[in-house]
């Protein structure tokens, strides 16, 4: 069975698409996998080279509308969050891509920041790619995937605008 990987959002410095590019290309090890790039930026040319070079491993999807984008994330098996500590902002960074993994139940490899880390191993959702290689970080999330795609709708489920609006409304007007 194909193990569908996402990366949505952003090509961009800093998102982690270059070393996972330069990784995925050149290992043997990812017979099963297929690699799907939704969106775009400034390094769209790198995404599609690799996309054309190893056609049946790397797949880029394009910008699709917002809309809609939750259909496609839903089809994955795996989402990729691999923001790069390049810089403070970064380094404590929540991106949008954590809460649609998490909503789609898909559990996610996130990169070295702080923020990140510490959220994907708090709720495991997810794990981090910087202890070992990026096989022994699919390996961990495969070996207990129902766990992690569990622990994402939970944390999807527990944390919540609803939620989030009662709280405020009751610290607000209580007495």
């Amino acid at each position: 069975e194909t193990i569908k990987v996402c990366y949505q959002g952003i090509f961009s410095k800093g998102r982690g698409i270059e070393t996972l590019l330069e990784h995925v290309c050149s290992s043997q090890n990812y017979d099963d996998y297929e690699f799907y790039f939704i969106g775009g930026g400034v390094l769209t040319p790198l995404v599609e080279k690799a996309a054309a070079d190893y056609p049946g491993l790397i797949r880029h999807v394009g910008w699709v509308p917002s809309e809609e984008l939750a259909n496609y994330t839903s089809q994955m098996d795996i989402g990729l969050c691999i923001i790069e500590p390049l810089c403070r902002s970064y380094d404590y960074s929540l991106p949008n891509k954590f809460f649609q993994y998490c909503s789609a139940g898909l559990p996610m490899i996130v990169g070295d920041t702080t923020e990140l880390k510490q959220l994907v191993r708090e709720q495991k959702v997810g794990v981090s790619w910087t202890n070992g290689s990026l096989e022994q970080s699919f390996s961990e999330i495969l070996d207990d995937y129902e766990t992690y795609s569990a622990n994402c709708l939970a944390y999807v489920e527990a944390n919540n605008w609803t939620g989030d609006i009662a709280q405020a409304t009751s610290l607000l007007f209580s007495k």
